[in-house]
């Protein structure tokens, strides 16, 4: 086969990487698992399904400002007892949940770029894409909901069709 016959290839492999991806995480399971948690009054200002590429593996990530006050323990517990009382259950562990503090390097490159409507859950994907020099491989944002201060009118840029694509601060992409 031929070197350009192997591009032509190229499209395919990514669809198939990307469903073997995604059927490793249970999306409506974590958007019930926030509704409930929303309930406990944990203030998540972010949740959103992150891979992790050496460790070939997808997180839940929660981010609370009430970390530092009520320590991981009590809500790694608060967690624990919701997902074992979620009805239907899901296929998420408490294994694959991080809670991480709002400051975390990750959690502001996601809010730099994308804001979501306060008490509502999306399903926005990245993929692929670089925000404040932090390289997201791929990840869904259940919700950002805090706001958040922009520093630059240059975000980053991801890959569209083939081409660099320019985020700026209205988060609509521009060609580069």
């Amino acid at each position: 086969m031929r070197h350009r016959d192997l591009l032509s290839l190229c499209p395919l492999y990514f669809n198939m990487y990307r469903t073997v991806l995604v059927d490793k995480i249970d999306i409506d399971g974590g958007k019930r698992l926030l509704q409930k948690l929303d309930k406990l009054e944990l203030e998540i200002s972010a949740a959103f399904w992150l891979y992790i590429v050496e460790l070939d593996k997808w997180r839940l990530i929660f981010a609370t400002k009430l970390l530092e006050k009520l320590g991981p323990i009590k809500i790694y517990d608060q967690i624990l007892s919701v997902l074992d009382n979620l009805d239907p259950p899901t296929t998420i562990l408490l294994k694959d949940i991080s809670i991480v503090s709002p400051e975390n390097e990750i959690v502001q490159a996601i809010k730099f770029a994308i804001h979501t409507e306060l008490y509502t859950i999306s399903e926005i994907w990245l993929s692929k894409v670089v925000i404040n020099n932090i390289f997201i491989e791929s990840a869904c944002i259940l919700c950002i909901c805090e706001a958040y201060k922009i520093k630059s009118s240059c975000i980053g840029y991801r890959e569209q069709a083939g081409q660099h694509v320019l985020l700026k601060n209205s988060i609509e992409p521009t060609q580069k």
